[in-house]
């Protein structure tokens, strides 16, 4: 996951499917653009932490060019989160973290594929507003705590307005492991693979 989080700052389109755990990817991608001089941060990330601002007049020696990312989500390292009464909260709090370090993210979609179930986060830079979507084969509500944390990445983006919607997915839709891939705005960076 290292080389992953390393290589994913340096792409502008960055897609990986293989199911793993996506927390390392976060910390990882956090702790290497944090070590970047332009991000004028010292020492590792926590998780209540945004990056600095550079200071004024300053020149970034590097930015990173992540635009667009897919990541898949491991359904068995997350029992909890894939059943009516949870919310994946966790793992959304650190792709927000992540996110903070990504300037020119556009597009993020996470999810976790299967038959008769799945999950899909997306955060999405449009041209009037910044919005973020949870869509899940069981009935999903908003989480506070997901939505600040993400308004605080849409900032960035001081002109647009905000919006977190939720979506439910008929699980009957969903007949083979990757039938999910099929709803994602970034399924065409997977089929280049």
């Amino acid at each position: 996951m290292s080389r992953a989080a390393s290589a994913s700052l340096y792409a502008t389109d960055f897609a990986l499917s293989s199911g793993a755990d996506p927390m390392p990817f976060f910390l990882q991608l956090c702790d290497k653009a944090a070590a970047i001089p332009s991000q004028g941060s010292q020492g590792p990330v926590s998780e209540f932490m945004l990056p600095p601002l550079s200071p004024p007049g300053s020149e970034p020696a590097f930015e990173p060019l992540l635009e667009r990312l897919a990541l898949s989500i491991c359904h068995t390292h997350y029992p909890d989160n894939w059943n009516h009464s949870k919310d994946p909260e966790t793992l959304l709090m650190k792709a927000a973290l992540a996110a903070s370090y990504l300037p020119r993210l556009r597009i993020m979609e996470l999810w976790a594929p299967g038959v008769g179930e799945g999950f899909i986060f997306r955060y999405h830079v449009k041209e009037e507003e910044v919005c973020i979507t949870t869509a899940a084969t069981w009935h999903i509500k908003k989480n506070r705590k997901v939505s600040e944390a993400w308004k605080k990445v849409a900032r960035r983006h001081p002109d647009l307005g905000f919006r977190y919607d939720t979506d439910y997915i008929d699980p009957e839709t969903l007949t083979e492991t990757d039938s999910i891939c099929k709803r994602l705005e970034l399924y065409h960076l997977l089929r280049e693979w």
